[in-house]
């Protein structure tokens, strides 16, 4: 028999829409069912299985999709949001919403209206994952994995010195160095895990030439990386806590070293001549994934 996680999975599958165009089939997707990018797969899921442990813990005799009501959803916002920040409610809630719309193309039974779930409410939060991490601490990540076999070793070195996002990290592939323009290119397609299938060009650094020269040597072709995001994420949990240093960085690891990587990179530009204005920051911007004229992320991101 199917547990309910194994429900919401075997949902979200099958209105998957990998590969696909959306701009060309959003028209007939008039109940936006379609799910077209590996990264809102995995968010649908994480969400799905976030709540599927909260109703096996508090309503266990609930084990089908059709039978979970709305004070179910309402009842898990309210208690499990007391740890969330605002943005991750918000995420959660739209994926919870998503989720009802898959789940009622999928199985016929399905009849709920979760559209008028609310979330509870609470004064703007200053954003924990704001915090960038120390140079002194990534260098105690490095120490603490010096004498390891762990794949977080490598992670930690390509996320100094590019900025990934944690799945762009795990997925990273050899082919993607291009030693000869000095950048790496990270395709617009479901490999790469850009968000939103949005390819992005990043300058590598004179002094890390030979890092990924060596890099591209080892693995030319092919992911460099075989661990998980998940088990990436959780690799440097326990090397925070055992560090003593997890309560610095609450509910952020590989993002707070995203920002320190966007500091040094700002800074590096000013020592090049450029000035220091959000014009430049639209070039770190880019190389984030972020885009251009984003100037609401250049206090997220720049440190100083």
């Amino acid at each position: 028999m199917n547990s309910l996680i194994d429900n919401f999975n075997y949902a979200i599958t099958q209105n998957t829409k990998f590969g696909a165009q959306k701009h060309s089939i959003k028209k007939t997707d008039k109940d936006h069912t379609n799910i077209y990018s590996l990264e809102d797969a995995k968010g649908l899921r994480d969400t799905a299985k976030n709540f599927c442990n909260y109703m096996k813990e508090n309503h266990s005799e609930i084990t089908q999709i059709k039978k979970i009501k709305k004070e179910h959803i309402q009842e898990w916002i309210d208690k499990r949001s007391v740890n969330w920040s605002n943005k991750t409610m918000e995420c959660h809630l739209s994926h919870i919403q998503k989720l009802e719309r898959v789940c009622k193309n999928t199985y016929q039974s399905c009849y709920r209206d979760f559209s008028n779930v609310t979330m509870p409410y609470r004064e703007k939060q200053n954003k924990v994952r704001d915090v960038a991490m120390d140079k002194e601490d990534i260098q105690k990540l490095r120490d603490h994995f010096s004498n390891r076999t762990t794949e977080c070793k490598l992670a930690l070195e390509i996320e100094c010195r590019l900025g990934l996002r944690s799945l762009e990290l795990s997925l990273f592939r050899g082919e993607y160095i291009d030693i000869n323009n000095k950048c790496v290119n990270l395709p617009a397609d479901n490999l790469s895990g850009t968000k939103g299938k949005r390819g992005r060009t990043i300058s590598i650094n004179e002094k890390d030439i030979y890092f990924f020269s060596e890099l591209q040597r080892i693995v030319p072709n092919g992911r460099i990386l075989t661990i998980s995001e998940d088990a990436l994420n959780k690799g440097f949990r326990r090397a925070l806590k055992d560090l003593d240093i997890a309560n610095k960085y609450p509910k952020t690891t590989i993002h707070a070293m995203r920002k320190a990587w966007a500091t040094e990179r700002y800074n590096n530009l000013l020592e090049l001549g450029h000035d220091d204005s959000i014009k430049t920051f639209d070039i770190i911007s880019k190389e984030l994934g972020h885009g251009e004229n984003r100037h609401d992320l250049y206090k997220t991101y720049i440190v100083k």
